[in-house]
């Protein structure tokens, strides 16, 4: 697919009835990170599936920037988030205390040092925001 266009591609195969038959149907789920905007990878992806598959498209998620507090340690994660859908909120900040490797799992959980140290920082990023 050309030039960077993608962090990264995740997903699933299925298909056939058995190990030795032709398989009938087929699919692939992928989802893509985006480093190109969303119209430019809809359409090479198109254009390489034209008459080879169908496609359909779930939800796409724009990239956003979001804003920086200084004192705060910042990094670039490989994972989603809904701040995209949270636009009239003015400047988005993407803060929370635990560990992303454990968000949203079944073992999630956060510390009560790292609780109590929240309540701080979520004062000083809303001191922030105010200047």
């Amino acid at each position: 697919m050309g030039d960077a266009v993608a962090l990264r591609l995740v997903g699933g195969l299925a298909g056939g009835v058995a190990d030795n038959v032709v398989a009938p149907w087929a699919e692939a789920r992928i989802m893509i990170r985006l480093v190109t905007p969303v119209d430019e990878v809809s359409k090479m992806i198109e254009d390489w599936a034209e008459g080879r598959a169908s496609l359909e498209w779930g939800p796409m998620v724009p990239p956003v920037k979001l804003g920086v507090v200084s004192g705060f340690e910042t990094s670039v994660a490989a994972f989603a988030t809904d701040i995209p859908a949270l636009t009239n909120w003015g400047t988005p900040y993407l803060f929370g205390p635990g560990s992303i490797h454990v968000a949203h799992r079944d073992d999630e959980f956060v510390s009560e040092d790292e609780l109590r140290a929240a309540i701080g920082a979520y004062q000083r990023i809303a001191r922030a925001s105010l200047e």
